[in-house]
């Protein structure tokens, strides 16, 4: 790592507490990764000024209308290196049960086009895998949609609970939906 750790006393007081914390794990990241430093540099003065600094915008990836979940930086001049940190998720196959092959894989991925940072949705079992820069979503993208068990398709979150498609596919890529369809909703109204 060439970048100096930023300061962040605020940080380090989460990982006092008796349960694990989220920054044990961000520090690990930052280790090798500029990213994830100027990441957490961010994220200390979130804390300190008690402000979240990130604004959506448009990313797209070919043959995908809806793009990613963008999120860019406010204090990209302070922060240069997590300017972009954008988030593509994965729904799980049916049944939540995932292969430990295919996750590999998927790590494998993120580590090598994003910055290694993943979660998993609690209730809906998505994959979200966080931060990555606007060159490199197409990259992690495709690379995600090589895998045999991933397949990445057009549907949006809205229609991923359809019979015929999660018989069709066992994974799913797919990320907010686009502007469009917050304005006009494709469900059949209810009126």
């Amino acid at each position: 790592m060439s970048k100096k750790p930023h300061d962040t006393p605020m940080l380090d007081q989460l990982e006092s507490g008796p349960w694990p914390s989220f920054v044990t794990g961000l520090k690990r990241l930052a280790k090798d990764n500029d990213y994830m430093t100027d990441l957490m540099g961010q994220l200390e003065h979130s804390y300190k000024t008690r402000k979240g600094y990130w604004k959506g915008g448009t990313v797209g990836v070919f043959g995908y209308g809806g793009g990613v979940i963008p999120r860019f930086s406010e204090v990209a001049e302070m922060f240069p290196a997590s300017k972009e940190f954008h988030t593509l998720r994965v729904q799980p196959p049916a049944g939540m049960h995932y292969n430990t092959d295919v996750l590999r894989k998927m790590c494998d991925i993120w580590e090598r086009h994003g910055s290694g940072l993943i979660a998993f949705h609690g209730q809906s079992g998505d994959i979200m895998f966080q931060g990555a820069s606007t060159a490199n979503v197409q990259g992690a993208w495709s690379a995600l949609g090589s895998i045999t068990d991933v397949k990445v398709t057009d549907f949006g979150s809205v229609l991923n609970t359809r019979p015929d498609v999660t018989q069709a596919y066992r994974w799913l890529l797919y990320t907010s939906p686009s502007q469009r369809d917050r304005t006009r909703s494709r469900m059949p109204s209810s009126a």
